[in-house]
């Protein structure tokens, strides 16, 4: 019988999307956190020879899936908002909680990268270079592509209405350092409800967690015994209730802050912990494998009271306590985030098994449109509620054009933005490998 180990780490056999990609240059790139580069996914051969048979090395081919479902989401989401619905008015009200699942994934991933390659040296310096070429050339480019469509619209149409755009410096600067919420840092209100570059507070959460978490993990989690971590990461799950449960006055603006979008990032990183433990035949790890079979029921069930009341008007009677807590509907979409990415990590492709969820999410449909979800994300605000609307209302349009030409324009430009902009970057990473060099000793 083959042991876990073997089965974990086996290349999955490379499709002819995957063999397209690598023809194109793209190669191993086009990996599980949109590009990271082959060493931090090494083969069993490359793993072994390295003396890195660790957790991080198998891919989890599901996770472009999930990304593309998710942006289809919150695309559509967006477009019923520009059309005049508002958050709780429309049938994917809901599409908030994605950004959960993906922050899960982030934390998942990010923790398989530093623990895999701690102690390695110059590491830290190439996961730094590695996450600019990653996030920076295509965040600047949809700030630009951004800028220019608002100026020339001189707005964007929200709720049905149209809203012209006088920003502030602030306003026009923030975003290029990543301070989008630096004002709810500091307890100050929103200065502007029509924030340009608007949604890319998520981005700005995310390099939050990137520059922070690497610290976290090498010099806190790094030494710590596991039930410490796990201590440590139920209180950061608390905290993370807590201060969105403090911070609700704000409004949406609440949910902005890595604080209070922590619980996705922590659940993500536990996967990774989880994921080394398995290997060593930890009994905890093994038996959170077997639960993550059915562990996707509890945030399924905790998530009724959310969608009644949202679908039919329907307020449940729960306990404050356990309404910020247990059913709170932003730690339930992370959960169930948790749940069906921790089952493709142990059940799916990575694990050799092949059932319904994972034949589903390695279309390559979805597979393509994970690949360019972050392009996706970033540049479809403006169309949705800039150009989309001048081209509705010149040619009289309704009914289901909004969404066909959303999704079109959309999708169009984020399929040439990867190629042209992100892969061209992602190539750029093949010079800073996390293989290079043998590793330090590593304290596990």
């Amino acid at each position: 019988l083959q042991s876990e180990e073997t089965r974990l780490y086996r290349e999955p056999a490379r499709t002819g999307y995957s063999r397209r990609l690598s023809a194109a240059g793209y190669g191993e790139q086009v990996s599980n956190d949109g590009a990271e580069a082959a060493g931090a996914y090494p083969s069993p051969a490359r793993a072994a020879a390295a003396g890195t048979a660790r957790a991080g090395a198998a891919r989890i081919s599901e996770i472009e899936g999930i990304r593309g479902i998710l942006s289809l989401i919150v695309l559509g989401g967006h477009v019923f908002i520009a059309g005049g619905a508002s958050d709780y008015s429309q049938p994917l009200f809901w599409y908030g909680g994605c950004m959960e699942v993906f922050f899960c994934i982030s934390g998942l991933l990010i923790t398989r990268i530093l623990l895999s390659n701690q102690g390695r040296p110059g590491f830290l310096k190439n996961y730094f270079i590695r996450r600019i070429l990653r996030i920076w050339p295509m965040y600047y480019f949809g700030m630009l592509l951004t800028l220019f469509i608002f100026w020339f619209t001189d707005g964007m149409t929200a709720g049905g209405e149209y809203h012209p755009w006088h920003p502030n410096l602030y306003e026009a600067l923030a975003p290029v350092l990543y301070l989008q919420n630096l004002e709810l840092y500091l307890g100050l209100p929103r200065l502007h409800e029509l924030f340009i570059f608007n949604h890319s507070w998520s981005v700005a959460v995310e390099e939050q967690f990137y520059l922070l978490w690497p610290f976290v993990t090498l010099l806190v989690l790094r030494r710590a015994p596991a039930m410490l971590r796990l201590a440590l990461a139920a209180g950061a799950i608390l905290f993370s209730m807590v201060l969105r449960s403090k911070m609700s006055p704000l409004g949406t603006f609440a949910y902005w802050l890595l604080g209070t979008r922590l619980d996705g990032f922590i659940l993500g990183a536990l996967l990774a912990y989880a994921e080394r433990a398995v290997l060593d035949d930890n009994a905890a790890a093994l038996w959170l494998k077997r639960a993550l079979r059915w562990l996707w029921l509890w945030p399924c069930l905790a998530l009724v009271p959310f969608m009644s009341m949202g679908y039919l008007d329907l307020q449940w009677p729960l306990p404050k306590l356990l309404a910020k807590t247990l059913f709170d509907p932003y730690f339930n979409f992370a959960l169930l985030g948790f749940s069906i990415i921790g089952y493709c990590l142990f059940h799916g492709t990575a694990a050799h098994e092949n059932g319904p969820l994972t034949r589903l999410l390695n279309l390559k449909p979805l597979a393509y449109l994970g690949t360019i979800s972050y392009s996706t994300y970033l540049l479809h605000v403006p169309i949705i509620f800039a150009v989309v609307p001048i081209l509705i209302d010149a040619y009289h349009l309704g009914g289901i054009w909004p969404f066909v030409i959303s999704y079109g324009l959309t999708l169009s430009l984020a399929h040439f933005s990867f190629n042209f902009i992100e892969a061209q970057a992602m190539r750029l990473k093949k010079r800073f490998s996390y293989a290079g060099g043998p590793r330090r000793p590593a304290v596990d």
